[in-house]
């Protein structure tokens, strides 16, 4: 995959790359100090539908043996009746849209993401022109079933602002390879977290998003195992709509306050684990979203709204503690040890106060309570963000950026990414990446 040779800089690292504008392989060279730090942007756009997340990572290693910490992010909204996410929207649902409103939807992301560039990097102190070692874009997922996926998202404005190397489409060589393109986090996860893996006990690192899915951190250097659990924020959000006429259930006050109906709990958790085993990860997950906005009319109807609320919580949190256990009884790993969730979810304290009571009864899991990633320096919106850029660049250094457990993909997949090289790498005049890192040194 790569060809090291040393320099007075240290070690030289042939990549190779695909660019987007050729996907085919281009090969360029970049000189690798032997004890280097980098800094990359990361890009996430949830299949919510409801934002741009952005986050700087710096690490230090290369490939495996690279560790992470999140410096800054940024988390913005899109109004309510934005028309671009109205676009996507429509085609995650299959609806009809003429190529003129796909295209104005991709090129009004690109300039989205080209946008939070400049102020992120203020965030952090840091020159996007001279600073950045790369930036890594997720791209909007519209629909994702393996092997079908497909992440919209206009790189060009973005690669029109940084000096850096831009990468997108991350998740296309795991589907190339016979893999399900999900989970891609594990490895991410491993890079932020080393430091709190215990020798006897499974971390458990959640992402409750439009999806939830997690990943399993066994021992000190176990293999990291992902997967999805079911679909989570759809839900939720789709039955608020319908029993309160609000986008969201705020801080999750009805699903706190609403009485669960332990009747239909098992036969929804049934149904979500049923979905989730098709492979149904990303998109706008309609199939769920019909079936919550029912029994959320239902529960209006009967004068008790949050009901509905409350009752999706319990069925999301047993079938995500049923998919934790099952893994690790799978897998013989060892019993469930610390465990903290991320994403929009964690806002929603009847959802979390749900999570924590389901996964307390999971065999042997140690009694301890779920926490945020924020309170161990990753903030709860900044996780996939910073997840991408950590990809990123994985697969900047020739690393697989998915593993066999979580995916299936097969041992040898192609590089991950599509790839673009900013134009002041093609300039004399711009800062090399021998200059950004002498600065840093």
């Amino acid at each position: 995959m790569s060809t090291p040779g040393s320099g007075r800089f240290g070690r030289w690292v042939w990549i190779p790359y695909r660019f987007a504008v050729e996907a085919v392989p281009a090969p360029f060279w970049f000189p690798l100090p032997m004890s280097e730090i980098r800094h990359a942007i990361g890009f996430m756009s949830g299949t919510s539908l409801d934002g741009l997340d952005a986050a700087i990572v710096r690490t230090e290693g290369r490939g495996r043996d690279l560790r992470a910490s999140v410096l800054t992010h940024r988390e913005t909204t899109t109004p309510e009746h934005d028309p671009t996410t109205g676009t996507l929207r429509e085609l995650a649902r299959g609806g009809r849209l003429t190529a003129m409103d796909i295209t104005e939807a991709v090129m009004t992301m690109g300039r989205r993401h080209a946008e939070l560039i400049a102020p992120t990097c203020r965030d952090a102190g840091l020159d996007p022109h001279r600073d950045l070692d790369l930036v890594a874009i997720h791209g909007q997922t519209v629909t994702h079933r393996p092997p079908r996926s497909w992440q919209l998202v206009d790189p060009w404005p973005v690669a029109a602002v940084v000096t850096c190397p831009v990468v997108c489409d991350l998740r296309a060589a795991d589907l190339a390879a016979g893999g399900a393109g999900a989970p891609i986090t594990p490895l991410a996860d491993a890079a932020l977290h080393q430091d709190l893996r215990s020798p006897d006990r499974t971390l458990l690192v959640l992402n409750l998003g439009g999806f939830a899915n997690a990943t399993l951190l066994p021992g000190i250097d176990g293999e990291p195992v992902g997967f999805d659990c079911c679909a989570c924020n759809h839900l939720l959000n789709s039955a608020s709509e319908a029993a309160l006429d609000a986008a969201f259930d705020r801080g999750g006050k009805a699903s706190s306050e609403g009485r669960v109906d332990e009747t239909i709990v098992s036969e929804i958790s049934e149904r979500l684990g049923r979905l989730a085993g098709e492979g149904r990860s990303g998109g706008d997950g309609d199939e769920h979203r019909e079936f919550a906005i029912t029994l959320a009319r239902r529960a209006r109807a009967s004068g008790r709204p949050a009901d509905a609320l409350a009752t999706l919580a319990a069925a999301i949190a047993a079938t995500v503690a049923r998919s934790v256990r099952n893994r690790i009884r799978t897998a013989s790993l060892p019993p469930l040890g610390a465990r903290f969730a991320a994403g929009g979810g964690t806002r929603n304290q009847g959802l979390m106060g749900a999570l924590d009571t389901a996964f307390r009864t999971i065999p042997d899991a140690d009694a301890i309570e779920l926490r945020t990633t924020g309170t161990i320096g990753v903030p709860t919106q900044a996780r996939e963000a910073a997840a991408i850029a950590i990809l990123g660049l994985l697969a900047l250094d020739g690393t697989p950026i998915t593993t066999v457990a979580s995916t299936g993909r097969n041992a040898t997949p192609p590089p991950s990414g599509l790839w673009i090289r900013g134009p002041g790498l093609q300039s004399d005049a711009s800062p090399s990446r021998v200059d950004r890192n002498a600065r840093r040194s």
